[in-house]
């Protein structure tokens, strides 16, 4: 989520609680975040204070580039209200399409975790128009065989080698464009599912004309998904989610890590053992930490929390750790995962025999009922099938 973590983190670490945050020249408001932010700094990983590749930034002047490092540091802490109203600041004084791009990219993140994901996908799709990437709204049938077919003839034939040794994208318009359609990669399975080839297809067709980008990873893993759950190319999709967490490693692909080894991650059982996801949902978490994706540390946990009940691990030791990174995602403001998390630990303590109502998702923990309600209102099918299931 974080853009130039060069900034925020010179800024973290020259601030203590006792500083006077005045002398840094910042707003109000980020004056209030940095000395929030900086009482939790000494907890902060080593890694999450290198600046991200030039790469991954636009190179478009701002009369004051700072403002984008302020919303980005608001959606972290997370203060939405103070987003909101900074990021309000910025579109105000954008420029250029990709000026409001880097904004609206904050802000589709952020709604992901406050559990907008309706308004997270509208939002991408509309700053993806803007970039010169139409997508229908409701595919229909024709549209999407197309886009699967095109999808097969795509990767079918292409070796690890032609799948890895790409140039290097350089278009900021194409870059920004393959990371918007990298962070809408969850809400589009989770709402509107149908949308998924034709938009993973075009990032395919993107990639193999422009070259590689650093959310590529994340893609190849999206694309593995149309692969094995539409078409039931195992194989294939086990090729390229291999592939992804290899050019995940890439230092300029560090900010999509724990993303791409996450999707991966949910392709890899169709060919090896659930036991050998666990250990990678963990480091998923960690590397999410260390860059700031905190949707990725959130949808890991689901992940993991899921394996661990079907894989029969100890449910005190599960319920330990669920309640450990519970507590943690409502530091990060992450309530999308934190709805399928509460039912989850319900599951648990209904298990462990710590529940009135066993036999109900509902008690001390969560309220399945109203979560159920609540998506059927928000039309969120998936969300309601894993909470369902």
């Amino acid at each position: 989520m974080l853009r130039d973590f060069g900034y925020l983190f010179s800024v973290f670490l020259s601030v203590r609680p006792s500083a006077n945050v005045m002398s840094l020249g910042l707003s109000p408001e980020t004056e209030m975040t940095v000395s929030r932010m900086a009482e939790v700094t000494c907890g902060v990983p080593a890694g999450i204070l290198k600046k991200p590749p030039a790469s991954t930034v636009v190179p478009f002047s701002w009369p004051s580039r700072a403002i984008v490092s302020e919303v980005s540091m608001a959606a972290m802490i997370p203060d939405h209200a103070a987003m909101e109203r900074l990021a309000d600041t910025a579109l105000a004084h954008a420029t250029h399409p990709m000026q409001r791009g880097e904004i609206l990219e904050i802000k589709i993140q952020s709604y992901q975790g406050q559990n907008r994901l309706r308004e997270s996908l509208e939002m991408g799709l509309e700053l993806l128009d803007s970039l010169g990437f139409s997508f229908p709204r409701s595919p229909d049938a024709q549209q999407i065989g197309q886009s699967l077919e095109e999808g097969v003839a795509l990767v079918a034939d292409k070796t690890v080698a032609e799948l890895t040794d790409l140039p290097d994208m350089t278009d900021p318009r194409l870059q920004m464009a393959m990371r918007i359609m990298a962070f809408l990669l969850p809400v589009v399975v989770l709402t509107q599912p149908t949308l998924l080839p034709m938009m993973i297809v075009r990032t395919m067709r993107e990639t193999f004309a422009s070259g590689f980008a650093p959310p590529t990873p994340v893609l190849y893993c999206g694309h593995a998904v149309i692969m094995c759950g539409f078409l039931e190319q195992y194989d294939l999709a086990h090729r390229l989610a291999k592939t992804a967490i290899y050019l995940a490693a890439r230092p300029e692909s560090r900010p999509h890590r724990a993303e791409a080894i996450q999707y991966a991650n949910l392709l890899l059982p169709w060919k090896e053992h659930f036991n050998d996801c666990l250990p990678r949902y963990d480091e998923v978490y960690a590397t999410a930490l260390e860059t700031g994706q905190n949707n990725a540390a959130g949808f890991s946990s689901e992940a993991w929390t899921g394996y661990a009940i079907f894989l029969g691990l100890p449910l005190e030791q599960v319920e330990q750790k669920v309640a450990n990174r519970i507590i943690a995602l409502r530091k990060m403001g992450q309530y999308q995962s934190l709805e399928m998390m509460g039912n989850y630990h319900q599951m648990i303590l209904n298990l462990l025999g710590r529940s009135e109502s066993p036999h109900r998702i509902k008690g001390a923990a969560c309220d399945g009922e109203a979560d159920v309600a609540r998506q059927m209102e928000q039309k969120n099918g998936q969300v309601l099938f894993n909470l369902l299931f």
